[in-house]
């Protein structure tokens, strides 16, 4: 082979060589992209997993047919925790920074002079933060809280009108006689308006115990128990600037002697849901149970059915959520001795809810990020 050859063969093994470098490069570049490319679908479903999964939140946490040992860091001004009277707010996107608002009030073995509203936030329904110590509470009675006047009776709605949240609770001053429901506003859950009045009665003729409140299409819709003890509603046009005379709600029960005590109420989808706990005899009031109702019309309710027991002595106001597919129910329960504290059931089903105990907490969590 001549040395003009020699050149012409080299330069063909060196131009394979270069071919096949930049197909290795291009195949290189090619995976990376296709790579990529599958991640971000990974990533996305990921992401969305609280609309891909299938997973129950029985699957991911198990089943507890009991109530669990697990109750919320929920704080009174000392740092003790016997809170009662919840009520939770969930918000699709993150509200001045947290997905849930909830707003409650401290019952320190059933002492009405710490029972002045709080409020407090969180991510995951299991972490409360104390957004402002001026929250915790929001009010106080005027002058030297008795037994006689009282703060109690919290309750959380949300403008999307306004982008606002309201806080409503109850106040009683056995003294004059009279009960009030109070009201302030905020827009960041740190700076809250006065407070002002939004009904006020004398408590013979109208109590307005454990309002639950809604408002949808420019009006509030209330219900609340009077002073027969009876289901009551009403609602205030914003336009009209008034509210109308109040009817009863009748929800049956099994046990025809129960009464209802205090109620909190949604609209889910095309219907409401309700959830109650109700007595037979005043005096054992510490031990009653949840129930459960709802109402496509407002008019005519399902008969109460059983949700909740305690087995540790009784249940009282409780708050419910439903989100994807899930219900949650905040409950307050109360010992035997009078020890007050929140805790949370969940299920798929309201008919058959389960308890939270502390060793599930994590995997709890964990899948209210991806659920919640």
């Amino acid at each position: 082979m001549n040395k003009k050859n020699i050149k012409k063969f080299l330069l063909f093994i060196l131009l394979i060589f270069f071919v096949f470098c930049f197909a290795f490069v291009v195949s290189r570049k090619k995976q990376e992209i296709i790579n990529l490319y599958t991640y971000n679908i990974v990533y996305k479903l990921n992401y969305n997993n609280k609309i891909k999964n299938t997973n129950t939140i029985e699957d991911s946490i198990g089943k507890n047919k009991k109530l669990g040992n697990f109750y919320l860091n929920l704080k009174d001004e000392r740092g003790r925790t016997q809170a009662t009277h919840p009520k939770v707010l969930r918000f699709q996107k993150k509200w001045n920074g947290y997905r849930y608002w909830i707003a409650y009030t401290p019952y320190p073995y059933g002492n009405a002079i710490k029972e002045n509203p709080c409020v407090m936030a969180s991510n995951d329904l299991v972490k409360w933060n104390i957004i402002s110590k001026k929250n915790i509470p929001l009010d106080k009675p005027l002058g030297k809280a008795t037994k006689k006047r009282y703060n109690s009776d919290t309750h959380l709605v949300y403008i999307n009108d306004t982008d606002t949240l309201e806080l409503y609770w109850r106040y009683v001053d056995d003294i004059k006689g009279t009960v009030t429901i109070y009201k302030m506003t905020t827009k960041d859950g740190i700076k809250w308006s006065n407070k002002e009045i939004v009904l006020k009665d004398n408590r013979k003729k109208n109590d307005y115990l454990s309002p639950a409140i809604i408002y949808e299409n420019g009006k509030y819709m209330m219900w609340y128990i009077n002073q027969n003890i009876k289901l009551q509603y009403t609602e205030y046009d914003t336009n009209k600037k008034i509210w109308t005379t109040p009817r009863e709600i009748k929800i049956d029960y099994k046990n025809k002697k129960l009464k209802t005590w205090h109620i909190d109420v949604i609209k889910n989808e095309n219907h409401y849901e309700a959830i109650m706990v109700a007595y037979e005899d005043w005096n054992n009031r510490k031990n009653m149970k949840l129930f459960y109702s709802h109402s496509y019309d407002n008019y005519n309710w399902t008969s109460a059915k059983e949700i909740l027991n305690s087995k540790k002595g009784g249940l009282y106001r409780s708050s419910i959520l439903h989100f994807n597919h899930t219900y949650y129910i905040l409950y307050s329960e109360i010992s035997k001795r009078g020890k007050r504290g929140i805790g949370i059931a969940y299920g798929t089903d309201i008919n058959d809810l389960n308890g939270l105990n502390t060793k599930n907490i994590n995997k709890f969590r964990k899948y209210i990020n991806l659920n919640g």
